[in-house]
């Protein structure tokens, strides 16, 4: 589902773009090659997503994504914007410490003055290096170090693929707090339907484990469901009584909302990625592209709707299962957030 968070996390009140915030071995095909949607070998609990190979593949072409929001979930704070390549991630341009009021608390106001001045002032730096490598001053010098590539390839439309982003390491932990409150109970609501319980992580993306959550658009709760996609799910959701708030009952949609994107797509990957899209979005991007290769679709797929938030999704997941899957032993076991040890590191 596509989710405004803008209004989930108070930390995307900016006038730059926020954030929505993205299972069985892969099925990597080369390029050019498509295989039959429908699970590879058995339904979700049956094997591939239980005791099957990694669930949640690492694609090589996805490493700068998740290292870029493991970062934003572990380094920067609500108190800071990262300025960054949209494409390449692993650009980051400026770190900007916002202001703050007299109060200590960050004047909004002013923030966003300044990370639009910032962003105007990189821009033209950008453009200007982008054509002539000739540093003019010490920041050129940092920009042309940070691209670290003499023949400018980097540089070239760099200016137009800045993109900010504020940083929510805070609210990642007091995410954790909660999630230690409903992950016993959650993990068994993921078993009872067959999906892998480690997508128990995935609300750290929808709403930073806050079960009250709403958004603009309409999501609301710790899985963000849509008014419709829920009524489709069996949840009510009217009036006071509205089942999206109960944590248990949403769990149990949203997990089958992944089991059925699962049954429909083939991967985990890619139903975790149609969490955000829409399977159906997902599958003709697939039979468009003609392979179910997740990083290769990101390369190679282009729609105005698979934008900034579809395309990352499932790196933010893995970000966000990374960090919990290294918390220390024992309140990684307290809290049974993640299963054990996992085959892939990330």
């Amino acid at each position: 589902m596509r989710v405004d968070q803008a209004a989930v996390r108070p930390r995307h009140t900016f006038l730059y773009t926020a954030l929505a915030v993205g299972f069985g071995a892969l099925v990597c095909l080369a390029p050019g090659r498509v295989r039959a949607f429908g699970p590879p070998e058995s339904e979700p609990g049956t094997g591939v997503g239980a005791v099957a190979a990694e669930p949640f593949p690492l694609p090589p072409g996805l490493r700068s994504a998740v290292q870029f929001w493991r970062d934003l979930f572990t380094l920067h704070t609500s108190e800071r914007v990262v300025v960054h390549d949209r494409e390449s991630m692993e650009l980051v341009w400026r770190v900007i410490v916002l202001p703050k009021d007299e109060a200590g608390v960050v004047d909004e106001v002013r923030s966003a003055k300044l990370v639009k001045a910032t962003i105007d002032e990189l821009r033209q730096r950008l453009r200007r290096l982008a054509g002539d490598h000739t540093a003019l001053d010490e920041e050129d010098r940092v920009l042309l170090a940070l691209a670290g590539d003499r023949e400018g390839t980097r540089l070239a439309g760099a200016a137009e693929r800045l993109r900010a982003q504020r940083g929510v390491a805070d609210k990642f932990a007091e995410g954790l707090a909660r999630a230690r409150v409903w992950a016993p109970s959650m993990r068994e609501v993921l078993a009872s339907e067959g999906v892998p319980a480690d997508i128990l992580v995935l609300p750290f993306v929808e709403s930073m484990f806050n079960p009250l959550a709403r958004s603009y658009a309409g999501a609301a709760g710790l899985w963000q469901l849509m008014p419709a996609t829920a009524r489709g799910l069996g949840l009510k959701v009217k009036g006071p009584g509205d089942e999206r708030l109960d944590v248990l009952k949403a769990t149990r949609a949203a997990a089958r909302m992944l089991r059925s994107n699962y049954r429909m797509l083939g991967s985990w990957p890619l139903a975790i990625t149609a969490y955000n899209h829409g399977p159906n979005g997902v599958r003709r991007a697939v039979n468009l592209v003609g392979s179910m290769d997740l990083a290769y679709l990101i390369d190679n797929y282009e729609r105005s709707t698979w934008g900034f938030a579809s395309k990352n999704f499932y790196a933010e997941f893995l970000a966000a299962l990374a960090i919990v899957r290294e918390l220390p032993d024992g309140e990684r076991q307290a809290s049974v957030l993640v299963s054990d040890a996992p085959s892939v590191r990330y």
